[in-house]
């Protein structure tokens, strides 16, 4: 799937803001940065005990294209 056929089914009330994204290949999602490869969409949980947003930079050098999170403050 590309980036901007799953980023507007997945939030369809604001496709907008996906507008300025660049459209790739997903290659695959995941939650735990641990198993991002080049090309995947890093989703960070927030949980619990942690936020997966603190793990967005491993994320990024593992491949991340994209990295969703609800936080603000990474």
């Amino acid at each position: 799937m590309n980036s901007k056929e799953l980023f507007v089914q997945a939030f369809p009330e604001d496709p907008v803001i996906f507008r300025d994204l660049p459209n790739f290949c997903v290659e695959g999602l995941e939650c735990d940065s641990r198993g991002v490869r080049e090309g995947f969409v890093f989703v960070a949980v927030r949980g619990a005990r942690q936020d997966g947003a603190a793990f967005s930079a491993e994320a990024a050098a593992r491949g991340a294209r994209v990295i969703v999170t609800e936080s603000t403050d990474t």
